[in-house]
């Protein structure tokens, strides 16, 4: 009975906090994903890395580290792009963007060469072109302090004159989507 009494006389004088996250620099200053798109073969993740000069606008790069981690044995795509927030919700420990972003994609079938190979196929077995891509990006935080787990689902295209000469396409245009979860501050 007394400790039913003191359970009740506890229920009445509870406290509540609102949690704010604590930003180191008061927004994301770099985050790492670990996921996988459309194009690339799943014998390797893409790994993408994102730095945010302005609360805004980022920097980003994604691929799967053809010839650094692992040897390519199936297509793979990468993306070098800036990309800005057009939308952005904030809820306390979460917030989620809608961004757009514009840069450039290269697509590889076979080992990697140095370089980018911009324009039209330049041999008959050449194994990577590049060329401009924009993409739709919807991106979810959820902060934990300093810190946060991060989401981005990816969308877009990329214009490659050289595609069909590299993966065998009918034209010039390569659809994509891609997954990633990581971490960042």
């Amino acid at each position: 009975m007394l400790t039913l009494l003191t359970l009740a006389a506890f229920a009445g004088a509870t406290d509540s906090e609102v949690y704010v996250p604590r930003p180191l620099a008061g927004r994301p200053v770099l985050d790492l994903r670990i996921g996988a798109d459309t194009v690339s073969s799943l014998d390797a993740p893409v790994v993408c890395l994102e730095g945010y000069p302005l609360a805004w606008l980022s920097l980003e790069g994604c691929g799967t580290g053809a010839n650094l981690w692992h040897i390519p044995t199936g297509p793979e795509l990468s993306h070098y792009r800036t990309r800005v927030r057009a939308l952005k919700a904030n809820d306390g420990r979460i917030d989620a963007e809608l961004l757009v972003g514009l840069g450039f994609a290269e697509v590889q079938v076979g080992q990697d060469q140095a370089g980018f190979l911009f324009g039209q196929a330049r041999e008959e077995d050449q194994v990577e072109a590049s060329g401009a891509e924009g993409s739709v990006s919807g991106k979810v935080r959820w902060w934990t302090g300093k810190t946060y787990m991060v989401m981005d689902l990816n969308v877009g295209a990329a214009v490659i004159p050289a595609n069909p000469v590299v993966t065998g396409a009918t034209g010039p245009i390569l659809g994509f989507g891609g997954v990633s979860v990581g971490a960042g501050f």
